[in-house]
């Protein structure tokens, strides 16, 4: 069994997973689309004057703006997208294999995205060719689909058919397994991303370095000291260019069509 997918509580989510709007968030999106200013006004304006008019309805509007906001605001999207998600629930609390490697595809491409080097320059053509939340999804989908092969088989058998019901469970550990091979890619993906991040802090920092003795030592005709630093740097743009380079050979299996169950 594959130990990069240990046991645990499982986080499974999809990344393109849409939520109805409905004519409630389409009100709290124009809402919120108004420059803060305009907010501010119209908001005053409208609960001054009904409160001119009819001095309950200017507390009761508030009250109706403030329940806008609420049932619109992005915890309570979040909220509603986990409650549409229920197979993924139902797989995260499963203890199979299946369920690890969807977790751990998961985790590892959320820690990506979450580093730096991930949003820089350096990886512009990487981020265009590689779509990690698809993958993510592709992973999940033949996830839930063994999942669903092990609940159809139900709990093992007894007599002659327990043979048969051996086979099938091996045959699907077995998928669950070679599927944990992509979820693993993320993970060396997710790794060459966090150390791309530390080399272009340290580039930016030789890039600083270098700005002060050029300061330091542009009154004078000394400038030794920026030999050790230029090869410093010099050393640090080939390790960023070797690490985007093993970051395409990391994907190249995640190219491959999945295979099914």
């Amino acid at each position: 069994m594959n130990t990069r997918h240990p046991h645990g509580r499982n986080r499974i989510e999809r990344r393109n997973w849409s939520v109805p709007a409905g004519a409630l968030q389409n009100a709290g999106d124009a809402w919120r689309r108004l420059p803060p200013w305009s907010r501010w006004l119209l908001a005053v304006g409208v609960f001054v004057g009904l409160q001119a008019l009819a001095a309950p309805t200017g507390v009761l509007f508030a009250v109706l703006l403030l329940t806008l906001l609420g049932l619109t605001g992005e915890a309570a999207i979040e909220r509603r997208r986990l409650s549409l998600t229920g197979p993924e629930t139902e797989l995260a609390e499963a203890d199979w294999i299946e369920a690890r490697v969807a977790g751990a595809a998961c985790r590892a491409w959320e820690e990506t995205l979450r580093e730096p080097s991930w949003s820089s320059s350096a990886l512009d053509a990487t981020r265009a060719a590689f779509d990690g939340d698809r993958e993510v999804d592709a992973v999940i989908d033949l996830a839930l689909r063994i999942h669903d092969a092990r609940s159809q088989l139900g709990a093992m058998p007894t007599g002659p058919a327990r043979v048969i019901w051996q086979q099938q469970w091996t045959a699907l550990d077995a998928a669950a397994e070679r599927l944990g091979e992509r979820a693993d890619a993320l993970i060396r993906h997710r790794e060459q991303a966090a150390q791309l991040s530390r080399e272009l802090a340290e580039l930016e920092r030789s890039a600083l370095v270098v700005d002060d003795l050029t300061i330091a030592t542009s009154v004078g005709s000394e400038r030794a000291g920026l030999s050790p630093v230029a090869d410093d740097i010099a050393s640090t743009r080939a390790a960023v260019r070797e690490l985007i380079e093993m970051m395409t050979h990391t994907r190249a299996p995640l190219a491959t069509p999945v295979d099914t169950p």
